[in-house]
């Protein structure tokens, strides 16, 4: 498939001066922390846990082993797989060779797969056999996907398995030092995501290395990331939150993400106290979630001191609640799209007002507006369509306005 984009060297140009865009990929940030914090816990979710250097050795096989199986630059490995290690360990072996990552959201069924796998034209398919009770492989095995020519289940036993093909010394095979041949080009596509929008069919939205870079790039400074930080997520991270905060933020800056497969607020409290978590990003209804567990009392959650809300407004009972319950916590609002990824994001401090009626400040290298239906701009007492464009995007989509017209138009 022909993944053309409205990139221009223009762009490249003026992104990479003002030093949003650079020359590193996400695999260049594992194999640094792999060498400096080989014995460092990368990741840990409901099975297991992987150390960096883990993480880099099994992910190195993975991309072996794809190559093996015919992949190379610019194809399109599907993975429909929940918030496991082998979602990660897949893409960043996806990633290290230059292919495309076309993560799925598990709740996706026949319709929204057959067509998004189908337009993706994927070579490789990564599936569970069961995940919350559902037969993924007899999903598939009804859906007509002539392009796919692997599919690898995960926890199947039978002949052409995941397990087996992490067995396999593909490093036996195939140089290792080979995979330096394959580097990316930090401007090329690395992520084919699928956003539902607002018309009849799911949108597939592509970003570059660069483009994604740029949206965790802020985030030590604004929020006070460090290497020490422990990160959680439980968004699938199949959605561009997930993809984001939980399968990328954590390697870049070095720290340790645990993942939570599915969404419990009594599990993410005990969660919290067992691994000492600092910060998470979800959407506003976990926050509630959070708060109103019936063990948050019984356990200490108090290493717990960011909370990114995204995707609803905060109500202001909601912020008073949780910063009775956990003092130490600071609540903060941003808003973003799957074409462009955080547009805004509040800071600590931000009085509650600003936390409770707007979605923060612009992100780093991004342009907002509000507009009315003709165009014009529009005060921040109304609302409007709000356009967004910058360093995470190659083009400018208008967004219909809707609720408080101040949270549509960012401070």
């Amino acid at each position: 498939m022909s993944f053309d984009t409205l990139l221009s060297s223009e762009l490249i140009d003026r992104y990479t001066r003002a030093g949003y865009w650079g020359d590193r990929v996400i695999t260049d940030y594992l194999d640094e922390w792999a060498s400096r914090t080989p014995d460092k816990v990368a990741f840990v979710d409901s099975r297991r846990q992987v150390t960096f250097a883990e993480l880099k050795q099994l992910s190195d096989r993975c991309a072996l082993g794809l190559l093996e199986l015919g992949v190379g630059p610019g194809d399109v490995v599907s993975f429909q797989v929940p918030n496991w290690i082998e979602w990660i360990v897949l893409h960043y072996a996806v990633s290290r060779i230059g292919a495309i990552n076309n993560p799925l959201i598990p709740v996706y069924r026949e319709r929204e797969v057959g067509f998004m796998v189908g337009l993706a034209k994927s070579k490789v398919l990564v599936i569970p056999d069961s995940f919350r009770g559902f037969d993924y492989p007899a999903m598939y095995g009804g859906l007509d996907l002539p392009s796919v020519e692997h599919t690898l289940v995960i926890g199947d036993s039978s002949g052409g398995s995941w397990d087996e093909f992490m067995a396999t010394p593909w490093e036996e095979r195939r140089d290792p030092a080979s995979l330096a041949d394959y580097r990316p080009d930090p401007n090329e596509v690395t992520l084919l995501i699928f956003t539902s929008g607002t018309t009849d069919e799911p949108k597939g939205v592509m970003h570059t290395h660069n483009t994604m870079l740029a949206a965790t790039a802020p985030l030590p400074e604004r929020l006070g990331i460090t290497g020490d930080t422990v990160f959680h997520m439980a968004s699938t991270l199949a959605h561009l939150t997930g993809f984001l905060y939980g399968a990328r933020l954590s390697v870049v800056n070095g720290g340790t993400c645990v993942l939570q497969d599915v969404w419990s607020n009594e599990r993410f409290v005990e969660l919290v106290a067992e691994h000492h978590i600092t910060y998470t990003s979800a959407a506003t209804p976990f926050l509630h979630d959070f708060i109103s567990a019936p063990n948050l009392a019984v356990h200490d959650v108090a290493s717990l001191t960011r909370f990114c809300c995204m995707g609803a407004p905060i109500p202001r009972a909601i912020v008073r609640e949780a910063r009775e319950k956990i003092p130490g916590l600071v609540v903060v609002g941003g808003w973003g799209q799957s074409d462009d990824a955080l547009v805004t994001l509040g800071v600590p401090g931000d009085p509650d007002e600003k936390v409770i009626d707007t979605d923060g400040y612009p992100w780093p290298g991004m342009e907002i507006r509000t507009v009315d239906l003709e165009g014009a701009p529009v005060s921040a007492a109304r609302a409007g369509h709000r356009h967004a464009r910058g360093s995470r995007r190659r083009s400018a989509r208008s967004r219909s306005g809707g609720g408080a017209a101040r949270r549509n138009h960012p401070h």
